[in-house]
């Protein structure tokens, strides 16, 4: 299976994609490192020649440590400004999960409130019905003609 299938379906993302989504979370930082590159090359470059003055290769080195700071300064005040909008998002999330929680708990409190108004009618209705009468809770005697003091005498 191709390894940018297996990262979507594991939630795993490649290297050029964590690469880009930084790039978007932070575009001065690729700025700067594109200028630290060119200053660099630059100060090779002016060295390699035959001929040229030592200022200008400082210039190119000067020049580096400053895209150098800057970019620097650009990661420092990227994580900044996304850590603070992480927890806003994160404190966001939270309110949205404690509404939802309290929502979920008044639908369980509605039910079970619905069944104890159920089970307390069931028991009122209970309760209004006439209890049985003594007369209704005793047995009828047997109806077996052999039961009687006479049966004795009409055995077969």
């Amino acid at each position: 299976m191709p390894r940018e299938l297996v990262a979507h379906e594991t939630g795993a993302e490649s290297w050029g994609e964590k690469g880009f989504r930084k790039m978007k979370q932070q575009p001065l930082v690729p700025l700067g490192i594109l200028a630290t590159c060119i200053a660099f090359f630059g100060a090779a470059k002016t060295m390699n020649r035959k001929g040229v003055e030592k200022a200008q290769f400082n210039r190119w080195l000067r020049f580096r440590v400053i895209a150098q700071g800057a970019t620097v300064a650009a990661c420092v005040a990227g994580s900044y400004v996304f850590g603070k909008e992480a927890k806003r998002k994160k404190a966001l999330e939270d309110e949205m999960n404690k509404q939802r929680d309290v929502e979920r708990e008044r639908a369980r409190f509605q039910e079970s409130l619905a069944r104890a108004e159920e089970l307390q009618k069931q028991e009122d209705d209970a309760v209004q019905q006439k209890p049985p009468t003594a007369d209704a809770l005793r047995t009828p005697p047997p109806q077996n003609p052999n039961s009687t003091w006479w049966g004795w005498w009409r055995k077969p």
